[in-house]
């Protein structure tokens, strides 16, 4: 049904707007549609394009194309499809689809007018929910919340040659174990995992994830925050405030089995790089 609206001018016009209304309240609302899950990135953009550039030895150079990984033209594969599954490194139960909803992070984006039915209303104002993860991330310092990873890298720089465990603490100190050998562009080596803040604990310190291969996985808020943290460090120079409006990831610790959820860039290497547990 939402592929069918023609995109919103901006300002949005009334005449917009109240299509959209509509569209709300009769093709959702009275159908009893649910709209509280979001899409894991690579339900929706499958993973960043992949360059070749060569052989370096007998290892195949390639680099991830620049840009925002939230566009589908040239910078990512677009959505999932059973092909990509099916030649993944990574087993489909560990790949995540679908997962309890949490509002778009760091988002001003609500509800601009009030929908009402039958059995209940949304309120002006009302924020509007994540559609999809933002992808790859990383934390650039110590006075930096997370960030988008959008730098032309090379691919091995995306996988870490071990995964963070769950249960440890993630640090900016540089000596984790599960970084790269290979430094992030210009930037040089960071940690690079899956933004998952488009996932919230919606029972209680709970919330349910479909995977690749129908089954469901539940994850558990270790710290209470509401987010489940693959691996990203909590950034010293943000104070409390500051962590919870840019950041959301509270403290470093890991919440995420990335053996059970795989919160890497690339379903799929094509570098004979493989990721191991680091115990």
């Amino acid at each position: 049904v939402c592929a069918k609206l023609s995109p919103v001018s901006t300002p949005a016009t009334i005449q917009e707007i109240e299509l959209r209304r509509v569209l709300v309240r009769d093709a959702l609302s009275l159908k009893s549609a649910n709209t509280n899950y979001a899409c894991s990135w690579f339900a929706a953009r499958s993973g960043p394009n992949v360059f070749t550039k060569g052989w370096n030895g007998n290892v195949l150079v390639a680099w991830v194309q620049a840009g925002p990984y939230r566009q589908i033209s040239w910078n990512v594969g677009g959505p999932l499809r059973r092909r990509t599954v099916d030649q993944s490194d990574i087993p489909t139960c560990s790949i995540p689809v679908l997962g309890d909803g949490a509002p778009a992070f760091g988002s001003s984006s609500t509800l601009p007018v009030s929908v009402q039915w039958a059995r209940g209303s949304l309120p002006v104002g009302a924020p509007l929910a994540a559609a999809f993860g933002a992808g790859p991330a990383f934390v650039p310092s110590i006075r930096d919340a997370l960030s988008p990873a959008i730098e032309s890298a090379d691919t091995t720089s995306l996988h870490s040659t071990s995964v963070p465990p769950r249960g440890v603490e993630a640090t900016l100190s540089g000596r984790d174990p599960w970084l790269p050998s290979t430094p992030y562009g210009k930037l040089g080596t960071r940690f690079i995992a899956q933004d998952t803040r488009h996932w919230r604990a919606t029972h209680g310190k709970k919330a349910n994830l479909l995977m690749a291969d129908a089954s469901v996985r539940v994850l558990d808020d270790l710290n209470g925050d509401g987010f489940f943290n693959p691996g990203f460090p909590r950034p010293t120079g943000l104070d409390d405030a500051a962590i919870d409006r840019e950041h959301g990831y509270r403290d470093g610790l890991v919440e995420l089995n990335w053996l059970e959820v795989y919160s890497g860039s690339l379903l799929s290497t094509q570098t004979n790089i493989r990721t191991s547990c680091w115990d």
